[in-house]
């Protein structure tokens, strides 16, 4: 869910998000954001557990990627599916609404795929639904009081947004790419041999075999934080959660300030516990806006944090965010990307 909401729906990555044995056929060939294709998957899980078994567990990626594309040419994608794992006695001794359901979920082509909402008004659902508001109560109250009885209070740094983690791991010292290349998720390879071998007058060239360093992997990576929570550890928690309006947060407030203002810009904006102060009450202004508007314009007159520079300028421009700025296309490349990423430091006088 993740990396298909970073990728926003698969669109930036050149492979399909997920788990390819459950795919529907038009997601391998390219076709993103179709909520039939979810269905499909949902399908292929329920069937997964009715059938009792697990879908080519010792097939190769390759393979099961051809299985799945050759399901456009079945009418009966569950029935395959049963014989091809010897168990269609189980498949005929199923429930036959349910089996119904799944072959209707399972058709090759989404056009002839049920919605969600219709798959919730089928009546294999009616007995769920009926029971899940309370069994979903009971439920929800266990596992609060089995969270609270074991589970170690969480640090503080852990309920601010992972976007300012993020921003302060890299203060302390965190590098993405080294931690990468630990794992032998970055391999470097001499340039020459992304040179083509062979280019013809026609300007079609002959290159060699892509690295496989290009592929996804789906590894995932830890990034430890013992050295950020070391290093904020002293921190006390009214930091976390600035009150703009207490006298105490006030005065305490304007001592730091006063005694880092002095530093150079460059040195406070490396200081992992300055920025950390200005990061927490920037947010909370940025929150509170256009409420807190001449708070922020005082304290940006001091300094801005670079994580939230562009959302504090958008503030204090009176830059409104509205849907006309969503539908910009901001990663496809223009002539005028260099010329902006020259003007922007140089007009702001931040590098």
């Amino acid at each position: 869910y993740g990396l298909y909401f970073m990728t926003k729906g698969g669109a930036y990555v050149p492979f399909p998000v997920g788990n390819i044995r459950y795919m529907a056929p038009e997601r391998l060939l390219g076709l993103n954001g179709n909520v039939k294709s979810d269905v499909w998957a949902l399908a292929m899980l329920v069937a997964e557990l009715v059938l009792g078994l697990q879908l080519w567990p010792k097939l190769k990626i390759s393979n099961v990627v051809r299985k799945i594309l050759a399901f456009a040419r079945s009418n009966n994608v569950l029935e395959k599916i049963a014989r091809e794992h010897q168990c269609f006695e189980v498949y005929q001794n199923m429930d036959a609404g349910l089996r119904q359901l799944l072959e209707k979920c399972l058709h090759a082509s989404p056009v002839q795929r049920p919605l969600p909402r219709e798959l919730l008004a089928n009546k294999c659902f009616a007995d769920i639904l009926q029971a899940e508001g309370e069994r979903e109560k009971a439920k929800e109250d266990e596992s609060k009081q089995q969270l609270e009885s074991h589970l170690p209070p969480l640090p503080l740094l852990l309920r601010c947004p992972l976007s300012q983690i993020y921003h302060l791991w890299q203060l302390a010292g965190g590098d993405v790419q080294a931690e990468l290349k630990k794992e032998g998720l970055i391999r470097s390879e001499a340039p020459i041999l992304g040179l083509p071998q062979i280019v013809r007058l026609n300007g079609a060239s002959v290159c060699p075999t892509r690295s496989q360093s290009h592929l996804m992997d789906d590894r995932v990576v830890p990034l430890k934080l013992q050295a950020l929570l070391q290093r904020l550890s002293q921190l006390p928690a009214c930091v976390y959660f600035p009150l703009l309006h207490s006298p105490r947060f006030t005065s305490q407030h304007q001592q730091f300030v006063l005694e880092l203002q002095q530093l150079p810009l460059v040195i406070r904006e490396r200081d992992i516990e300055y920025q950390f102060h200005r990061v927490r009450l920037f947010a909370r202004l940025l929150q509170a806006y256009p409420y807190t508007a001449e708070l922020l314009q005082r304290e940006a007159a001091i300094d801005i944090p670079p994580l939230l520079r562009g959302a504090v300028w958008a503030a204090l421009l009176e830059v409104v965010p509205n849907s006309g700025y969503g539908k910009i296309d901001k990663f496809t490349p223009t002539s005028t990307d260099r010329q902006i990423e020259v003007d922007i430091p140089r007009c702001h006088q931040y590098d």
